[in-house]
């Protein structure tokens, strides 16, 4: 009995030992891997899918992305947020969104909002829509020779669609909203930080005109204080994975590659939205005229986040019963924010989904 357990004993001790070393030789090798990451950092590529300018105003450029033949003649109009840049959609080959439309033959345009500067700063939120955005929609309709289009917003991209559609409904067919605020009285800790009662906006933007990149950054942040802490030990993890640390350096490029917001849009995007919620409300006015949700008629379709600590699924799909639209769906994935659109589960499914929703919504009229 003894010499049995004597032996046991030894050989769970060999096995410990064993692992042991195969963990040492392997947190080696991710730091050899590290060293040599730091030595010769990669070039990181990203917004690869082959595209024109066909319109530009000042820093704002619209994209025509250039594939196969189309097989639908409605075309897609993406419009992003005006905190990030727009290649999150297109990050490589194989992880790119818009190389997926572009592929399931789909016409694919994209607003790129640029680098604002300090000459932009007064720029009213207003013409952000019925300036840029209405310019832009009018030349889509021209280039693919149309009347009506479909209109794909993401987060802030997704406001501004929809208050585009709620003021221009004739010229939109179908509105894809995608972690789109619409309701910021559900607006989660964000709408809580920005209270008018501790958030000085006004002084904000008196003071900096421009709301520079890393104030916005840090208040993401704080809705996910260990998510750093995560995030690097992932990385030390899989620093031997090529397909993970290609992934992995793109999309810390694009996490770092903020822009700043146009101090006069941010002051109203935060008084008038946030703080008022003056959209769901009904009491928004650009240039004047009042946002009304229920002239949108257009096929809808909203998807929101499941781990959506920014834009709770809550104000996502708040849009659903505010609208006019016959043909009206929202939709919760997993995910977060980013995760959602560009996660290892959004190329199965978020991807396929909204894809072959525009698709069958994309037939010529009879």
């Amino acid at each position: 009995m003894i010499g049995r357990n004597h032996n046991a004993l030894w050989e769970e001790i060999h096995r410990l030992q064993s692992d042991a070393v195969d963990e040492s030789l392997q947190n080696l090798a991710r730091a050899r891997r590290m060293f040599e990451l730091w030595l010769s950092p990669p070039a990181v590529r990203v917004g690869l899918t082959p595209k024109e300018v066909i319109f530009q105003e000042n820093k704002v450029k619209l994209y025509s992305y250039r594939g196969g033949t189309p097989v639908k003649p409605i075309p897609v109009l993406i419009v992003y947020a005006l905190i990030n840049r727009l290649y999150i959609l297109d990050l490589y080959p194989g992880r790119s969104f818009i190389e997926y439309l572009v592929n399931e033959g789909l016409q694919v345009y994209a607003v790129d909002w640029g680098v604002p500067g300090d000459e932009d700063r007064s720029t009213p939120f207003d013409y952000f829509v019925e300036g840029y955005l209405d310019k832009m929609v009018k030349r889509v309709i021209e280039s693919a020779g149309v009347d009506q289009i479909t209109l794909f917003g993401y987060c802030i991209g997704g406001t501004l669609a929809s208050i585009y559609a709620a003021l221009h409904p004739e010229r939109v067919r179908n509105l894809v909203l995608l972690t789109t605020p619409i309701d910021f009285s559900k607006g989660g800790y964000l709408k809580t930080a920005v209270h008018r009662d501790h958030f000085p906006v006004d002084a904000l933007v008196d003071t900096y005109g421009n709301i520079p990149p890393w104030f916005v950054e840090a208040g993401f942040k704080i809705l996910n204080p260990m998510g750093d802490v995560v995030k690097w030990r992932n990385f030390w993890k899989h620093l031997t994975d090529d397909d993970f640390l290609k992934n992995f350096l793109a999309i810390e490029k694009w996490l770092n590659d903020n822009v700043p917001f146009p101090g006069e849009a941010y002051r109203k995007f935060i008084k008038e939205l946030y703080q008022e919620n003056r959209l769901i409300k009904g009491t928004l006015e650009m240039n004047g005229r009042r946002v009304d949700l229920r002239r949108i008629t257009a096929n809808h379709l909203s998807v929101a986040g499941q781990e959506d600590q920014i834009v709770p699924p809550d104000s996502a799909i708040a849009i659903k019963k505010m609208i006019s639209s016959k043909d009206n769906e929202a939709i919760v994935l997993p995910g977060g924010h980013v995760g959602v659109i560009i996660g290892g589960r959004a190329l199965k499914s978020a991807w396929p989904r909204m894809a072959s929703w525009m698709l069958e919504r994309s037939q010529p009229d009879p």
